[in-house]
């Protein structure tokens, strides 16, 4: 195993998803309504126009994508007081970070008519990539040296992923990300799903009450750490933390703030 000083670790935000409240000014939701789907200029941006449909729980009349950087949902009437869903993807997310995001979507439905007034964050992942290998890791798990809050695990059902939790509240996934993206070098990826429901009961509502580097801290000490002994199910707080989990504990920026 390579010493820590040589160990990698770059943070980034990979998903955000925002349910926002507000009122379209006179006729421009009715505008959009009429449109016809595929390619549209909308205020500047090439974006595609996607029939509604059923996202769940929520019922939306449209779609509008730009490219692979984000979606909006808006519904057909307000479900739970939010006019549309705001979904910004890992490739706008993890180059402009989380704020800045949210920032450019605001502007975009500003220019669309859009007046946004409050705003509830439904999802949040954040993610860390390190040049370790994903063997390492699974060698840890296989031998059952870690300690999770969450008691659902999936670690059998992908060679090269593992699960902790379920995607209702949190859910941790370490995958193997060279695999994946095709690289000889050895690269894994620590990502964790932070939903509405764990903001909620921890009392954030909004994204500026986020603080990324706190959540992260909390995420790989509190809810999921690997450790170099096997828990013997009474003194989990004792266990010494694996040395590259500790160099992830570290991860200290997530994108440009």
């Amino acid at each position: 195993m390579k010493r820590d000083c040589k160990i990698s670790v770059k943070g980034a935000v990979d998903w955000l998803e925002i349910s926002v409240e507000g009122d379209w000014e006179k006729k421009a939701r009715s505008n959009l309504s009429s449109l016809d789907l595929g390619m549209h200029t909308l205020a500047g941006k090439q974006v595609r126009i996607r029939k509604g449909g059923n996202d769940g729980p929520d019922f939306y009349d449209l779609a509008i994508q730009r490219s692979k950087l984000y979606r909006l949902h808006v519904y057909k009437t307000p479900v739970n007081d939010a006019a549309l869903r705001v979904i910004c993807f890992s490739n706008m997310t993890s180059h402009y970070g989380a704020r800045r995001s949210r920032l450019i979507v605001r502007k975009f439905l500003k220019q669309l008519g859009f007046i946004w007034r409050e705003e509830k964050v439904s999802r949040l992942d954040l993610c860390a990539d390190l040049n370790v290998r994903f063997d390492s890791f699974r060698w840890h798990i296989d031998r059952k040296r870690y300690v999770c809050r969450a008691k659902s695990h999936n670690f059998k059902e992908h060679d090269t992923t593992l699960y902790f939790g379920k995607p209702k509240s949190v859910q941790a996934k370490i995958y193997d990300k060279a695999k994946q993206i095709g690289n000889n070098n050895p690269v894994t990826r620590i990502e964790f799903m932070v939903r509405r429901r764990w903001f909620r009961d921890n009392s954030v509502l909004q994204l500026k009450d986020v603080d990324l580097v706190e959540l992260w801290k909390r995420l790989t000490t509190k809810w999921l750490r690997l450790t170099t002994d096997r828990p013997d199910g009474k003194h989990y707080d004792q266990l010494k933390v694996w040395r590259v989990w500790e160099r992830i504990q570290r991860c200290d920026e997530f994108g440009p703030e």
